[in-house]
């Protein structure tokens, strides 16, 4: 009867060790699966929502460094197709030509006030606004990897054009008595603005593929693995206590990663990138939401496995617990 009994105990206590390590398995696996959830959740909800991606990126519209590069980008390219200083070369007499720098230099700054005003109207807010929504589905088509309209992408670069903007620049030139020269085009101006610019934006384009075919399923099947790994578990609390630790886990790792990734992003914009801090809030504001996302998870983490080692029977948490037994009366409780 003995014998019976020890062999009983011995199969009850393997069955009890392999369930135990099968749930951490599982919590490992989910831990690991939880980043690549989160980031297909983002890439879903963002880039596939036109909504989400508009109100995402209204704000660079007022954003100073945005405004500033745009400003300069567009004024240059003005400046350029009109070529101010041969124009007023012609038009001065032989004596007078060596006016032609000043002037010029003064219509160059005239023209970037024009820009920045016109960047500073409301006006601009919701052509801003209408613009990536009309681009939205070119920004789909950036992470894809497919060509198409006012956004494209070029080695590497999501690439926006303000021709509009320039356009509008014209006019306001154009009401102030500077005119255009009918050669002109100004609705050919080719005025371009890098939004996105990376060498590793093709592999990122793959990625982003691939999140996009396993929109729905990753995150499900993330879930379903932590619950299982609890469910199998044969003590739960620890089980518990163990998915909290490894969510902290997983999204602090995440977290510097994209700190990380960002540093690299910004330490290797190409030269064509005329601003790192039009380019970091671009970045910024762009990827906001996935980083609110990841800490926010995180304390959900933080609280899961805090919240299970309290109501566990250590010494330390029944401390902790005492104060809250007798404020309810339930001192006993714990002993």
């Amino acid at each position: 009867m003995t014998v019976v009994s020890a062999e009983a105990e011995a199969t009850s206590s393997s069955r009890h060790r392999g369930r135990a390590s099968t749930s951490i398995a599982l919590i490992v696996l989910a831990s690991i699966l939880l980043p690549l959830a989160g980031v297909t959740v983002w890439v879903r909800n963002l880039v596939l929502d036109s909504d989400r991606y508009v109100d995402t990126v209204a704000p660079l519209s007022r954003n100073p460094a945005v405004r500033d590069a745009v400003a300069t980008r567009v004024g240059s390219e003005v400046v350029d197709a009109l070529d101010l200083q041969t124009r007023a070369q012609s038009a001065l007499p032989q004596r007078a030509r060596s006016l032609a720098t000043p002037i010029a230099a003064g219509a160059e700054q005239l023209v970037r006030d024009i820009t920045v005003r016109l960047l500073e109207s409301e006006k601009f807010d919701q052509v801003w606004r209408f613009a990536n929504r009309r681009a939205h589905d070119q920004i789909v088509v950036a992470l894809t990897g497919r060509e198409n309209g006012a956004v494209t992408t070029n080695d590497g670069r999501v690439v926006l054009d303000l021709g509009s903007l320039a356009e509008d620049v014209a006019r306001k030139l154009g009401d102030l008595g500077v005119t255009v020269p009918k050669t002109l085009d100004v609705s050919r101006l080719n005025v371009k603005f890098v939004l996105i610019a990376s060498d590793d934006l093709k592999s990122v384009q793959s990625y982003a593929r691939l999140l996009d075919r396993l929109a729905w399923v990753l995150p499900l099947i993330t879930l379903l693995v932590f619950a299982a790994a609890v469910v199998i578990a044969p003590k739960r609390r620890r089980a518990v206590l163990r998915v909290g630790v490894g969510v902290t886990v997983a999204m602090a790792v995440t977290l510097i990663g994209y700190g990380f990734a960002r540093s690299t992003y910004l330490d290797h914009l190409p030269d064509t990138v005329q601003s790192s801090a039009a380019a970091a809030a671009i970045f910024d504001t762009v990827t906001r939401f996935l980083e609110r996302g990841m800490r926010a998870i995180l304390v959900i983490g933080v609280l899961a496995w805090v919240g299970a080692w309290l109501a566990g029977p250590s010494k330390p948490a029944r401390a902790v617990r005492r104060p809250w037994r007798l404020l309810t009366g339930r001192a006993g409780a714990d002993r």
